[in-house]
């Protein structure tokens, strides 16, 4: 690679790039806050991909991608450069999509999207169909039958917004610049940011805007492929065989199923194809369904690793058959079969497979910040060369135990990992506030045995005892009076700051600090 970028044969797409850092808080009003347990690990991926869809995460990312690109992107190579917009999900690109219609409309802006993705996609909340394909009007109206590629190839459209796919392969040399919505490592982060490196007269940079990911772990990407790539140590061709095993034990298929999934790709026959695929997936469907009707998380997890794994010998089929001929003797047919079968049945059972498990009906996004971090050119030239880690164990996952927690300690958890620097507005302020002064009052022992001490009705019926404390915390925690607090400090709210204090148990926190500190 740094041959090529010094002989001038590609761009070093790593010389504008950069970061931005999302910050948002969430809160969970649900009225088991305190008491509901969930799965951890699933709540918190939940929640993540909860925030990317959200239609605010959204909006300002496509705001920030359209005035970038009409200001530093649209006049360059004659005004015939175009822009990737890269996206974690199908449905993320669909409403990229759909955001980004609709702010072009709303600043009357001439310029036009396609998005790009496999399959269908539900989502009844922006779709007016529910469903659609990227063929579909509603999201890629003016294709006119033609496919993705050659339409982005001429001068209607400026943007592509993908979602696994135009990654790998796509060569666009007008392609100046690329947004990155999607978490990237090792050879997919190479592979994905390269689209940008081809030539074309008067192209002599390219840009990177990336809301995900860390500048350090893309150099780590790039190191092995700078200078040139060396194998730690060889590829184990066993590892095929062992994850066909695992897949066995599932007893979800066949053999006679995938005998007919490779009779039906031999034949060319779709409809025999996905007929051969419909009884595991049936079983896989039957399965999860009693697993959800049960409570039976392990085997929700177990049902989980089984689609990884059916991803996982598709990869190293794929990777091993370039170097092994599994075309040849009965045991290499046998592999070959089982790559043409597992192939069709992850794409059938991916969307089943999407266990969240998880009610997020109680969560409220407070406070959102998307703050751009300084510009830097990421230099390959420091990296040391870096060894190239060969395919040697794919599909081992183990069922991980569950940790359960409270709602409060997951939001408490993500928003710990994604605070970033001030979040302002007013509602941020009062609720900064409102923890600083609540950290006073927490110390406050006198106020914690009144608590334990007395009833509900009683504890909070002291009003002028309770608001006192308040203030007098409020004012220990030298909070800004004049702003968020000056509410607190006027007398005809005294009442509805004895409710609030209320409704949020303050009584119940300071019995629980009190038997904490015992």
């Amino acid at each position: 690679m740094s041959q090529a970028i010094d002989e001038g044969f590609i761009l070093d797409v790593l010389r504008n790039y950069t970061p931005y850092k999302v910050a948002f808080k969430l809160v969970h009003d649900g009225q088991d806050y305190d008491s509901e347990k969930v799965d951890k690990s699933r709540a918190l991926k939940s929640l993540m991909q909860w925030v990317r869809l959200h239609p605010y995460n959204i909006s300002q990312k496509v705001a920030i991608i359209v005035e970038h690109y009409r200001a530093n992107i649209a006049h360059l190579l004659d005004g015939n450069a175009k822009a990737m917009v890269v996206t974690g999900s199908r449905k993320e690109a669909v409403r990229y999509q759909k955001a980004l219609q609709a702010y072009i409309s709303e600043k009357g802006y001439q310029l036009k999207a396609l998005v790009a993705f496999s399959g269908k996609v539900t989502d009844p909340e922006v779709l007016r169909e529910g469903e659609a394909t990227e063929k579909s009007k509603e999201l890629n109206p003016g294709l006119g039958g033609r496919e993705i590629a050659d339409a982005f190839n001429g001068p209607e459209y400026q943007v592509l917004i993908v979602a696994n796919k135009f990654q790998v392969g796509f060569d666009q040399p007008l392609l100046c610049a690329m947004y990155v919505d999607k978490k990237l490592s090792g050879v997919l982060a190479v592979q994905t940011l390269s689209r940008l490196n081809r030539t074309y007269p008067g192209k002599d940079n390219v840009s990177i805007l990336d809301f995900v990911n860390d500048p350090e772990d893309i150099l780590e990407a790039f190191k092995p492929y700078y200078r040139g790539a060396t194998l730690l140590e060889t590829t184990d061709p066993n590892i095929i065989h062992r994850i066909a095993d695992k897949l066995d034990e599932s007893r979800l298929y066949t053999p006679e199923d995938i005998d007919k999934a490779a009779e039906a790709t031999l034949r060319r026959d779709n409809n025999a194809l996905s007929g051969a695929v419909s009884g595991p997936r049936q079983r896989f469907l039957d399965a999860r369904n009693a697993a959800l009707d049960s409570g039976d998380t392990e085997e929700l997890e177990r049902l989980e690793m089984f689609r990884s794994d059916l991803a996982a010998y598709v990869k190293a089929y794929d990777f091993l058959s370039q170097i092994i001929d599994y075309s040849g003797g009965d045991n290499d047919a046998e592999m070959e079969k089982r790559a043409i079968f597992y192939r069709t049945l992850h794409e059938v059972v991916r969307k089943e497979a999407e266990f969240v498990g998880v009610d997020l009906s109680g969560v409220v996004m407070t406070h959102y910040r998307l703050e751009e971090q300084e510009a830097e050119s990421i230099d390959l030239d420091r990296s040391q060369t870096t060894p190239l880690t060969p395919l040697t164990e794919l599909g081992g996952g183990q069922l991980r135990d569950s940790v359960d927690a409270t709602w409060a300690e997951i939001i408490e958890h993500v928003n710990a990992m994604y605070e970033g620097s001030s979040l302002e507005g007013d509602t941020a302020a009062q609720l900064r506030t409102l923890d600083a002064v609540l950290q006073v009052i927490g110390r406050n022992t006198d106020l914690g045995k009144k608590a334990k001490r007395n009833k509900a009705p009683d504890f909070y019926g002291a009003a002028e005892m309770l608001r006192g404390a308040f203030l007098k915390a409020a004012v220990e925690a030298q909070v800004d009076q004049s702003t968020a607090t000056e509410v607190y400090f006027q007398q005809r709210n005294a009442d509805r700051l004895v409710h609030f204090l209320e409704a949020i148990g303050l009584q119940e926190w300071l019995i629980k600090l009190q038997e904490n500190t015992q």
